[in-house]
């Protein structure tokens, strides 16, 4: 039996240990509410996922337990690591629950070592998952435990909802207002000539949309700083992004009248920055979609298949409002012929 116990939040689970071999190894137990995935352990330097020492078990028909070395956030960052030693070692599910046994020396071999003099203040981190793949948890927390009196306390997390408002904010502004700027820049080219009117209309909907989309992505911006001050090649594309919007704004206040010997090569320039900034854009909303799913309980899937929803449904209305305009230019040049042939 385990002389120490410490429940985990939200019915997840629970923690036991033993401090053996006169203090120079932890005995562990991680019991997790959850069958036919897998379970992790980690011992940590802080509150972060790396740098840490992971178990990683599987039960079912094939049960394994591999040591890994945490070393970042992504899926590529967890690497498999030999050189951790284990006393011992075992995985298995009782009663709708799996059970990762360990036992470990304070100092294993691998990145974090447990010095007797901070026993007191261990940070672990436990996580698990229903499925097999690595990359997606059910559930996930951090604690700190006191390995010599037995006593354990959460570590709160960070609030998520900037890093939650960055992504719907992005979403919107890429995926919802972005197309609408180019369906409105396609509409407003093709009517100039046909319909000045609906021309002019189209022409300020273009107008719009640039703004919001660049007021969006602004807030976006500003809610990130607020989640993380670290940059990230995520935050750097969206640095670049929001400097060629902010340059695709510049040439629009500048544009050359119509018909001008310099609004061919601005008319070029201008393609050339928008559609740029919108490939990038889309490429990091992708990248954002990872981190949104590595820090929620949300999965990659759920992620970018809502913002390829919101892109969808922008491309659509967008197809519609163009099929409706050329129905009822259509319509208006039938009219007219049939009024010249009475």
């Amino acid at each position: 039996g385990y002389a120490c116990r410490h429940s985990l939040p939200r019915g997840a689970g629970s923690i036991h240990w033993n401090l053996e071999g006169g203090g120079g190894e932890v005995d562990v137990a991680f019991e997790a509410h959850t069958v036919g995935g897998w379970v992790a352990l980690a011992f940590a330097q802080s509150r972060k996922m790396s740098p840490a020492d992971a178990v990683i078990g599987w039960a079912g028909e094939s049960p394994a337990a591999r040591t890994y070395s945490l070393e970042g956030y992504s899926l590529a960052k967890v690497r498999e690591d030999a050189d951790q030693s284990l006393s011992a070692v075992s995985v298995e599910e009782s009663a709708g629950k799996t059970i990762l046994r360990l036992k470990r020396p304070l100092d294993n071999g691998g990145s974090i070592v447990l010095s007797p003099d901070a026993l007191a203040e261990t940070r672990v981190h436990w996580a698990y998952s229903a499925q097999r793949a690595l990359g997606v948890h059910d559930a996930k927390g951090s604690v700190v435990l006191d390995l010599v009196s037995g006593s354990g306390a959460e570590v709160s997390e960070r609030s998520h909802a900037p890093l939650v408002a960055h992504g719907v904010l992005n979403t919107l502004s890429w995926m919802v207002m972005v197309p609408g700027v180019l369906v409105s820049s396609l509409f407003s080219r093709g009517l100039k000539a046909e319909a000045p009117a609906y021309h002019a209309k189209w022409y300020k909907s273009h107008v719009t949309f640039n703004l919001l989309a660049i007021l969006l992505t602004l807030a976006a911006g500003v809610t990130a700083m607020l989640h993380t001050r670290r940059l990230s090649a995520h935050g750097a594309i969206g640095l670049v992004i929001f400097s060629l919007a902010a340059l695709q704004s510049t040439l629009a206040a500048f544009r050359p009248a119509s018909g001008a010997p310099k609004r061919k090569t601005w008319y070029q320039l201008h393609r050339v920055v928008g559609f740029t900034t919108v490939l990038l854009a889309l490429a990091n909303c992708y990248l954002g979609s990872i981190k949104m799913a590595d820090v929620t309980a949300h999965s990659l899937g759920a992620w970018a298949g809502a913002m390829s929803a919101a892109l969808a449904f922008a491309l659509g209305f967008g197809t519609w409002c163009r099929m409706s305009v050329a129905t009822r230019n259509h319509r208006g040049a039938s009219r007219a012929k049939d009024t010249e042939m009475t």
